[in-house]
């Protein structure tokens, strides 16, 4: 997914259609050596910055993790110096629980947040790098077809008003949270994210659901979509764990991720606490496996 990679140094493009960013990345370097200062730190700072991310977090199976997995995850990302928007589409707010004390725009209707000339506005910034989409209320009126037909008349699928409005904004990486069902407000995700990141935990129900849920998305989308499988409450010293994710790689091989996320005191105190893992315990090993996964998922 990146833009470029680094080999020796050396900036190497993969995709020609990264090639207005190679001018605009390579123009820098030249003005850098015209003006005198062509350092290895200096020319290391101007690296290009590649195309958004964008990722749905989902689990139509419950219990899973999927809120945790994605505010920790955002914030390890953050912490990588990535300009990141995290969206609570949860009415519920579970996510936006980890950020904010009070939710500003809870009470809002639909069209208050779901505009293109309002979104932005309702976005916000709760750590150093990372921004907040909330939950709020109107998020329960998306799937009454009947505003819906109202608020987007002229749009033949429903399913493309969320990449409608977030195709604007500019991040390096979006991370949604979406509900753990198939309704509209969550193929609106998956149609615009394209990825899937899928907490697992480790049962035996664990490989069945992820077989179930491969096929749904198809059907639901029309298309494929990619898969990044998260081990999730990996506990190594049990049997079950170790037998569930050797299972999990033999079948999905490199669509699970290596980043392995341990069940930890630590993990399950900060989030009682509606805190990241960051926050609380920056030195435990689900902070370790936090920021594996975050590297891991920036070179897909």
């Amino acid at each position: 997914m990146n833009a470029s990679q680094e080999k020796g140094g050396i900036f190497f493009f993969t995709n020609l259609a990264d090639s207005h960013q190679a001018f605009n990345f390579y123009l820098k370097v030249c003005i850098c050596i015209l003006a005198g200062d062509c350092s290895i730190t200096r020319i290391s700072n101007l690296q290009p910055t590649g195309p958004m991310l964008k990722y749905t977090v989902f689990n139509e199976k419950g219990g899973v993790g999927k809120t945790t997995i994605s505010a920790n995850l955002a914030a390890a990302l953050s912490l990588r110096k990535m300009k990141v928007l995290v969206i609570d589409f949860d009415p519920k707010g579970n996510l936006t629980n980890y950020f904010l004390e009070e939710n500003p725009i809870k009470h809002k209707r639909l069209e208050d947040v779901f505009s293109p000339d309002k979104l932005e506005g309702n976005i916000i910034e709760v750590r150093k790098n990372l921004h907040l989409l909330p939950a709020f209320n109107g998020l329960y009126a998306f799937d009454k077809t009947t505003y819906l037909s109202h608020q987007f008349s002229g749009m033949d699928d429903y399913t493309y008003i969320v990449e409608n409005l977030l195709q604007r904004l500019r991040f390096d990486i979006i991370i949604i949270d979406a509900l753990p069902t198939f309704n509209l407000l969550t193929l609106n995700a998956i149609q615009f994210t394209k990825y899937l990141l899928v907490p697992v935990s480790m049962n035996y129900w664990a490989l069945r659901s992820m077989i179930e849920l491969d096929a749904k998305v198809f059907n639901l989308t029309r298309v494929g979509r990619i898969f990044k499988i998260i081990p999730n409450f990996h506990d190594k010293v049990t049997t079950v764990s170790r037998d569930i994710l050797e299972e999990l790689r033999s079948t999905f091989f490199t669509a699970v991720t290596q980043a392995v996320i341990p069940r930890r005191i630590a993990l399950e105190k900060a989030t009682g606490a509606s805190k990241t893992i960051f926050e609380m315990f920056p030195n435990d090993s689900a902070a370790v496996a936090f920021k594996k996964l975050a590297r891991e998922i920036m070179i897909q």
